[in-house]
């Protein structure tokens, strides 16, 4: 168990994004950045940029420069790609697994093109009712299973757990790690719901390694890509409460978002959500990250961050602080992203990600990172 009570380092000391990005993929009438939407993108070795879109061709290879290089229809039956589908992750040598949400399937890049190693669906690999963390290495992949929350008497708020499980490639089960904390329902005539605000589990997996924690206290658990527990890494952190003003506040600005009927029907339809069950204080986090050289990153919960799907883990619209730990568990830094930066894959030196520009769908940005990260 590692404990930590503060940063390694601060102020001037700390890890720091560049105030503007070193490369922005800005549309203005390019076809090459017209993505529909950004699903992942990860920065090879060399500095060449491949893009995850939401749109075909799916998979895009650029230079350093963000000149397009490739682009690359994805093979199978057409679906709808979603923000957490299309992970991209480095394997050994050239090769990309992409992680859609029940199965994983191998890109390569050869020369300056990319090339699908494997057909899509892989029916060996597909895990119906379960959806694909991340990869961990070269072979093993970490799946989590969704919920399917039993009877409770109404009224009655409970944690619904979730299995995981670390699998290769061919589909085989490396290990069962049973069932852990996934998110906090409430029995309102007889069917479940989620608690508005309350903590949702955040797994990320990465360089060997898979994490888990759940927000009710500042914790992951770091597990082997055998399975093994290796650590459980935790830092000091004081709630912040939910107030029934920010409550208030929640309920006007997600229901201007999501009610778009007026009159008599609208009003009701606010009202159901004001009356609805709510968390008294926000999680100890929202999501993590694992960075390429073996780094955890770890991201506050915002309020407002919740608002358009009621979701801690949606796309910032806030600036928000990441806190760093290394692969000993020693908390190093925080970092502050920008407003609107959903960061995906993280260097030494760089954070590439998504980043919405006014009404402009999301399009991809790189910062520069400065700092120890290593440390």
């Amino acid at each position: 168990i590692v404990e930590n009570t503060a940063p390694l380092l601060s102020g001037t000391r700390s890890m720091q994004l560049s105030k503007a990005p070193i490369l922005s993929f800005m549309p203005d009438g390019r076809p090459d950045y017209d993505f529909g939407g950004v699903a992942s993108v990860l920065r090879l070795k060399d500095g060449r940029i491949i893009v995850a879109a939401k749109q075909a061709p799916e998979f895009r290879l650029f230079d350093a420069r963000g000149r397009l290089l490739h682009a690359l229809a994805e093979s199978g039956t057409p679906h709808t790609v979603r923000d957490r589908d299309h992970a991209l992750a480095m394997l050994d040598g050239d090769t990309i697994a992409i992680g859609h949400f029940g199965y994983t399937i191998l890109l390569a890049v050869t020369g300056d093109s990319l090339r699908q190693l494997t057909a899509q669906p892989p029916p060996a690999t597909s895990l119906p009712g379960g959806f694909n963390i991340g990869t961990l290495s070269n072979r093993v992949v970490a799946y989590f299973m969704l919920p399917r929350p039993k009877p409770h008497p109404a009224g009655v708020q409970f944690v619904d757990s979730s299995a995981i499980m670390l699998m290769d490639r061919d589909g085989a089960v490396i290990r069962d790690l049973g069932p852990m904390p996934y998110i906090t329902f409430e029995t309102v005539d007889s069917i479940p719901y989620a608690v508005w605000l309350s903590p949702i589990s955040a797994v990320c997996a990465g360089s060997g390694r898979f994490y888990h924690g759940f927000g009710t206290e500042y914790a992951f658990r770091a597990y082997s890509e055998r399975g093994q527990l290796e650590a459980i890494v935790r830092r000091s952190w004081k709630p912040t409460a939910v107030t029934d003003s920010d409550w208030e506040h929640w309920v006007v600005e997600w229901s201007r978002i999501w009610v778009t009927t007026r009159g008599a029907d609208s009003l009701k339809r606010v009202q159901r959500v004001r009356e609805q069950s709510w968390a008294d204080a926000l999680p100890a986090f929202a999501q993590c990250l694992v960075a390429r050289d073996g780094n955890l990153w770890v991201r506050e919960a915002h309020l407002d961050d919740a608002i358009s799907a009621g979701s801690f883990v949606d796309d910032p619209i806030v600036p928000t602080k990441w806190s760093v730990f290394n692969p000993a568990g020693r908390w190093i830094s925080d970092v502050t992203m920008p407003t609107a930066f959903q960061p995906i894959d993280i260097g030494t030196d760089y954070v590439a990600g998504r980043m919405k520009f006014g009404t402009a769908k999301r399009t991809v940005v790189i910062y520069r990172l400065s700092g120890p990260a290593g440390q």
